[in-house]
């Protein structure tokens, strides 16, 4: 799953540690993707389960190869995700 650390409702960080209390999503791989960049704020999220971390601006490849790297601990959905992910970055990528 991507995740911003700025959201309407809650804050990333809560977001992720409720996310990780479901069982459908307990092993769900999930890459925050926000312009938030303080060694605090990710230590946080390393804390309550983020797998990933990439900072806007960011470049399409870089979340492509992330989206891939955490892919497998997802199982089928993630993987679907994967493929929808890499697909429309690699797309938008593109001149």
């Amino acid at each position: 799953a991507l995740v911003d650390w700025n959201m309407p409702v809650m804050n990333g960080i809560e977001f992720v540690r409720h996310a990780k209390t479901l069982p459908a999503y307990r092993f769900m791989p999930i890459i925050m993707l926000t312009t938030e960049d303080n060694a605090h704020i990710r230590e946080r999220g390393k804390a309550v389960g983020v797998n990933g971390w990439i900072v806007k601006p960011f470049k399409p490849a870089l979340l492509a190869a992330t989206v891939k790297k955490h892919d497998e601990r997802g199982g089928e959905k993630s993987t679907v995700l994967t493929r929808c992910v890499v697909k429309q970055v690699l797309r938008e990528a593109t001149p």
